[in-house]
């Protein structure tokens, strides 16, 4: 199972990425995961919005790639206890409670997080050892694609 950050998803609403997931899984550069493996946190959507919105990408887009998310992957509500408890502890390390929820979406599951997010990817050791029983891996796209599977 894999939790994918945000950052992964701006394809599927019109905002292009160097680091493309879904591109990359499509050319087999990383080994196939089918979509009921793949989840991602509500708050992610919210952000989704906020960035289209920034960047002028027509609502309509942002509509339909949305309910192809919705439709296609897992969603794990922000508000679940377990969640909110990780990222208030995650906070101590890592300014932005957004990048928080995410982190400890993928942490109250014991999954594999993929993140560009240089703050969470500095921090993963830190991570580790500040939650030593949880069974999680954090890497990027560039890394899973080295790893070939998980």
């Amino acid at each position: 199972m894999i939790v994918l950050d945000t950052t992964y998803f701006l394809p599927i609403v019109g905002i292009s990425v160097k680091a493309d997931f879904f591109s990359a899984l499509k050319k087999k550069e990383i080994c196939y995961i089918p979509p009921q493996n793949i989840y991602l946190n509500e708050i992610s959507l919210f952000e989704l919005q906020a960035k289209a919105s920034k960047l002028g990408v027509p609502p309509k887009r942002v509509i339909e790639g949305i309910n192809a998310i919705i439709e296609a992957f897992n969603i794990i509500s922000f508000y679940d206890s377990s969640i909110i408890k990780i990222a208030f502890k995650l906070r101590k390390i890592i300014s932005d409670y957004i990048d928080c929820i995410i982190v400890a979406t993928a942490l109250s599951r014991e999954y594999l997080l993929l993140t560009e997010d240089k703050v969470i990817l500095t921090n993963a050791n830190r991570i580790y050892e500040m939650f030593p029983k949880k069974k999680i891996i954090i890497m990027n796209l560039q890394q899973f694609k080295k790893k070939g599977t998980f």
